[in-house]
């Protein structure tokens, strides 16, 4: 816990149980979300505590990505 008594906010790659937070984050943003479990290694998420706070998932074409 930092000094003003917030957590730590920590990016990381995301993993499963984070799937329902990304897709309420997305929904918020009226943004589809589509593909998430079949792409979560290219999430990644913005963690304070337990909370997901934000994410950022990459899309990979081809072998030059």
């Amino acid at each position: 816990m930092s000094k003003s008594g917030r957590q730590a906010t920590v990016l990381r790659r995301a993993r499963r149980e984070d799937v329902l937070a990304i897709e309420k984050l997305l929904a918020a943003e009226r943004l589809p979300p589509y593909g998430i479990r079949e792409f979560l290694g290219t999430f990644f998420v913005l963690a304070e505590g337990e909370h997901i706070v934000g994410c950022a998932g990459l899309e990979v074409y081809g072998e030059a990505a």
